[in-house]
């Protein structure tokens, strides 16, 4: 396994005992999901993008996941929602993934060879990430994992870019 896919998944652990404060997903976004986790900060300049909970036009998070591949919110009993449910905004995908707001993240694994993720919260209710995106004239992205200093980029094929910030 390469050094890189070993870092993602050091710096996916970090997510581990932290909550997730923020969701971002809905109408205007299709259907990728944020998930804003750790600690807050208040940005030097707010956010103008009247799409965002008033929230995070405020705060930056000290941990972020922006997905943009397929997903499905699983309990233990049954499937809530996925990526290819109506992101309308009072409908069942924004309602469940809400549902994850303020809740701690008990586990955080990344499988080989496709880095799919699967994240798990204090009440058992599990996203599954899966990286799907692998049409190279699309170029999309599958998910990225934002730290303080480091991008994780898992893109098209899930070719891994660590992107460090100056």
């Amino acid at each position: 396994m390469s050094d890189k896919i070993e870092e993602l998944k050091s710096a996916i652990n970090d997510i581990i005992d932290k909550k997730c404060w923020a969701v971002s997903a809905g109408e205007g976004t299709g259907s990728v999901v944020g998930l804003y986790i750790g600690d807050k900060f208040l940005r030097k300049n707010e956010l103008k993008n009247d799409k965002l909970e008033p929230i995070l036009r405020k705060y930056d998070s000290e941990l972020s996941l922006l997905i943009s591949c397929a997903w499905r919110l699983d309990t233990l009993d049954e499937v809530l929602c996925s990526s290819t449910d109506s992101n309308e905004n009072a409908g069942n995908m924004i309602t469940n993934l809400l549902k994850l707001q303020d809740l701690e993240i008990s586990s955080a694994n990344i499988t080989t060879p496709a880095l799919d993720l699967k994240i798990t919260f204090e009440n058992n209710m599990t996203l599954h990430v899966f990286c799907n995106e692998t049409n190279f004239e699309d170029d999309l992205p599958n998910y990225t994992f934002y730290t303080m200093g480091k991008n994780y980029l898992v893109d098209t094929k899930s070719r891994l870019e660590i992107i460090v910030e100056e």
